[in-house]
This record gives structure tokens, C-alpha cells and sequence, in this order.
């Protein structure tokens, strides 16, 4: 072996554990993406659950199931298009094929409090092999906690509890000082 090819293998092994501990460090923790997940909200369940299944809506979501009594909602699977427009089909063409989902469950926490977890799914469309079909597999990076931050804020300001947020927040500090 000669000293170029020697560096090229050390080359290639540093760059593969690099990306190997970079994807680590992106990937949520099934504990880490829990916590992002579920929120307590200051609203009676009913209409928190109806807040959700309008902003799904709004998203560009089509609803699949609702169960008022358990209070889940699931959608069907969105295509980027569908959600994101014609950015969303460049992004198709450029990287591939990719489709959305979300499920909401909302359940009362106590007196006119209700606890709500979303679920966020993306898929990425995997192309066969010689001897295989192509396959949806969930991408773990697809959401991060800015993500489900945004869709509680939007869920918030759909109910008109922003400002109610905001205001009670104001007091606390004026009474705790």
C-alpha cells in the first residue's frame, strides 16, 4: 500500500464516524420527542379538540377519523404538494417523494384544562432494489421541537388563548414581584 491510498481509508473512516455522530445528535430520543409532543392547555377538551381537527384542516390536512368521545383525531396521509404547494412538488422532483400525518389526542387534565398530544408522521418514499419494491419508511428527522412548538402555538392562537396566555403570564410577574 502507498501513503495515498492509506490517507483516503483514513479519510473515508473519519468522515464516516463524523456522520455516524452527527446523525446521533440530530435524532431525537423517543424521550426527547415525547416531551415535545404533549402540552397542558388551558381549555375545556371539546373545544380543544375542535380547535385541532380546524387547524389539521387548515394545514391542508384531510381529517380520516374523529372520535369526540376518546377525543383522537387521525388524518390521511398529505403528499408535500398537498401541504406546502408548489414548493412542496420541486422538493419531490429535487429529493424524492414524501407524505404527512398527524394524529391529536386530547383528554381532560382538570377544571377547564385539557392535556393534548400530537403525533407529526413523515414518510420518505425508498426506491427498490433489483429484487425489491420500493417502500414508505418514517423519517425521524423530518420534525424537530420548533415543529410541534409551532403547531401548539397556531392550536393556542386558534382558540384565543394567546393573548389570554400572554395577559395571565403579566399578572403572575406583577403579583410575584
Amino acid at each position: 500500500m502507498n501513503a495515498s491510498s492509506d490517507s483516503e481509508i483514513l479519510l473515508t473512516l473519519v468522515l464516516v464516524a463524523l456522520s455516524i455522530g452527527l446523525l446521533l445528535i440530530l435524532t431525537p430520543s423517543p424521550q426527547q420527542r415525547s416531551s415535545w409532543q404533549e402540552k397542558i392547555i388551558n381549555a375545556p377538551d371539546g373545544e380543544v379538540l375542535t380547535a385541532a381537527i380546524s387547524h389539521l384542516q387548515d394545514l391542508g390536512y384531510a381529517i380520516d377519523t374523529i372520535d369526540r368521545d376518546s377525543g383522537f383525531v387521525k388524518t390521511q396521509y398529505a403528499g408535500r404538494g398537498q401541504l406546502q404547494g408548489g414548493a412542496g412538488l420541486v422538493l419531490n422532483i429535487l429529493v424524492g417523494e414524501a407524505r404527512y400525518a398527524a394524529t391529536v389526542q386530547v383528554r381532560t387534565e382538570g377544571a377547564g384544562a385539557s392535556r393534548v398530544r400530537i403525533n407529526l408522521i413523515a414518510e420518505q418514499w425508498s426506491e427498490g432494489s433489483l429484487f425489491r419494491t420500493g417502500h414508505w419508511s418514517q423519517d425521524p428527522l423530518a420534525y424537530s421541537k420548533a415543529d410541534y412548538d409551532r403547531f401548539f402555538s397556531e392550536l393556542r392562537a386558534k382558540l384565543g388563548l394567546v393573548g389570554m396566555f400572554m395577559e395571565r403570564r403579566f399578572l403572575e410577574a406583577i403579583l410575584l414581584s
